[in-house]
């Protein structure tokens, strides 16, 4: 089913975020100086992630549909952000 196939690649990329995190680019339309976001793209889908350096984490805070527009896009991914609260590192 495709939507296996999916979930089993995207646990699969989130499993390689362990090592090297930072490796996919920083989204700069949002964040922090503090705080960066960044995007990993698995099939028609972008993983959006932030890594918090000291604690060794990596939190991964939503799925977007990549061939969305930019706009809609921009939207989604505030709107994940804007839920996530201090307790992740994020103000």
């Amino acid at each position: 089913m495709a939507a296996d196939t999916f979930l089993n690649q995207a646990v699969e990329a989130m499993n390689s975020l362990a090592s090297m995190p930072e490796r996919n680019p920083v989204m700069h339309d949002f964040g922090t100086d503090e705080v960066t976001f960044r995007w990993m793209p698995v099939k028609n889908f972008e993983l959006i992630y932030h890594v918090d350096s000291t604690r060794h984490s990596v939190y991964v805070v939503g799925v977007v549909y990549a061939r969305a527009s930019e706009d809609t896009i921009k939207l989604r991914i505030a709107r994940i952000i804007g839920t996530m609260d201090d307790s992740q590192g994020v103000h």
